[in-house]
């Protein structure tokens, strides 16, 4: 194999990369035992040899546009493919988290899996020309108290959650020894993104009158929208009002296999007894349900509108597929705007559908229709704006419930790497700013011990009525087995 000698090759990302910029992607694990931190460092750089772009550096073109530099052929000695760190505690792991992880408790400090200057933005991967994966292990060796928290960092501008969980699921099945899917190799120099290609044909098509596609009018997908500096000014203002004033806060919660069978049992039962339903409502969406209502169960200003807030991240283009495409690509979906009044009285089968119906509308007119707005707001202006992915129009408030269970993407098998069984996970979207996002709940998928996990943040009221909901959901299914 030659050397670099200027063998890079250029990948393109498109504007929705770009929204994600501001963000990168956390996911940590706490495993039994001491995993070996050469033989992980061994089995990334033979990932990385397989798939070159994920030892690549980010470049911006201009102002919304992003671009991966990936070398080619054999890497020097002098240049890092992936950042890799460990350090060992001196106090027991029982001193940061309970364990078995209690079905309520604080979240696991972020201390444990990162370093205290690990880049959070797309602009500090590029300042300091960091490797795109950010890997750090903190080792508790105290007997009979072993166990290895690993946590990796990667910018959202070159993944969004599906995506990752490809990247996730490659370096799994490396360190197990098996065989994965390994993407078609880059050329020298500038390569396409299948994604532009796609979209840059419809566009054309559209202009040329080629295809009958209709672009939905903003009144009928007020979802989207371009919205200027106000509109993120009050946005944030909502955020810490949230947190200084309503004490919001993060915690963990984790569902019993047999309460949430018990809740989607029961709002099929329901659906088919009082709405003559026929189709079976989905254990994402009757749990989605259930948290949103249950979020709002003591609020007491019941007119305030609420609306959910989620994406769709099919691919668009029926050629591209979540396995051969790991980068950004989402259609906000269209929820009915909710009052807490509303909400109070729905039964969950009830709105369990209403959420499984606006999944069934995402279509490619609306995803063409976010990524012209994309476009707009990419445009040189004097003013700010942005492509809000949410109705800020008829929405009081919105409620960000995202599920990351269907592929279950933190699922990792660490034994390859000579760990053991895997205690408790963690994930969050990082965002560089001194707020905490409130009103954000996701479904991070099954641990190995069958109970789904919850990543939560919410008011102190609001955490008040889940927690009793939960406890609650607990002891009926318990009751009931």
């Amino acid at each position: 194999m030659t050397g670099l000698s200027g063998n890079f090759a250029y990948y393109p990302l498109t504007l929705f990369d770009g929204l994600a910029a501001t963000a990168s992607i956390f996911v940590g694990w706490i495993v039994e035992g001491q995993v070996d931190v050469d033989e992980i460092d061994s089995k990334l750089r033979r990932v990385m040899v397989k798939w070159p772009l994920l030892a690549g550096r980010i470049e911006q073109t201009d102002k919304s546009h992003y671009r991966v530099k990936i070398p080619l052929g054999q890497l020097p000695k002098d240049y890092k493919p992936f950042t890799l760190t460990s350090t060992v505690s001196g106090s027991p792991i029982t001193d940061y988290v309970k364990l078995p992880v209690p079905t309520q408790s604080e979240v696991l400090p972020l201390s444990l899996f990162m370093r205290s200057n690990v880049p959070l933005v797309a602009s500090h991967w590029m300042a300091r020309n960091l490797p795109l994966m950010q890997w750090h292990l903190t080792y508790f060796k105290r007997p009979g108290q072993e166990y290895t928290c690993i946590g990796l960092v990667i910018p959202h501008l070159l993944v969004d959650g599906p995506g990752f969980g490809v990247v996730l699921q490659a370096v799994e099945a490396e360190m197990l020894g098996q065989k994965w899917d390994v993407p078609p190799p880059l050329h020298v120099g500038e390569n396409e993104n299948e994604l532009q290609v796609f979209l840059d044909r419809l566009q054309s098509d559209m202009t040329g009158g080629r295809t009958t596609l209709e672009l939905p009018n903003p009144s009928e997908y007020p979802t989207v929208s371009i919205q200027g500096l106000w509109a993120l000014v009050t946005f944030l203002v909502w955020q810490i009002w949230q947190w200084v004033w309503h004490k919001a806060d993060r915690r963990i919660m984790l569902l019993p296999q047999n309460a949430i069978e018990k809740l989607v049992d029961d709002a099929n039962n329901a659906a088919s007894r009082e709405g003559g339903g026929k189709d079976h409502l989905s254990t994402t969406d009757v749990l989605t349900a259930w948290i949103y209502k249950t979020v709002y169960a003591d609020e007491t200003n019941v007119t305030t509108r609420t609306n959910l807030c989620n994406m769709d991240y099919s691919r668009i283009s029926p050629d591209i597929q979540t396995k051969n495409y790991i980068h950004n690509c989402f259609t906000p979906r269209q929820y009915p705007i909710v009052t807490v009044s509303e909400l109070k009285i729905l039964p969950t089968y009830v709105l369990a559908s209403w959420i499984a119906n606006a999944k069934s509308e995402v279509s490619l007119a609306r995803s063409m229709f976010s990524y012209q707005h994309l476009q707009e707001s990419a445009k040189p202006s004097r003013s700010f704006k942005m492509m809000f992915p949410m109705d800020r129009i008829n929405a009081d408030e919105i409620m960000t419930i995202s599920d990351m269970s269907t592929e279950n993407v933190t699922k990792f098998d660490w034994t390859g790497v000579g760990g053991g069984r895997t205690v408790c996970r963690a994930s969050k979207v990082m965002i560089n700013i001194p707020v905490l996002m409130a009103n954000v709940i996701t479904i991070v998928g099954e641990g190995e011990d069958g109970r789904t996990i919850l990543e939560v943040a919410l008011n102190a009221r609001r955490m008040k009525s889940l927690e009793q909901g939960v406890a609650k959901l607990i002891e009926d299914a318990s009751i009931n087995s």
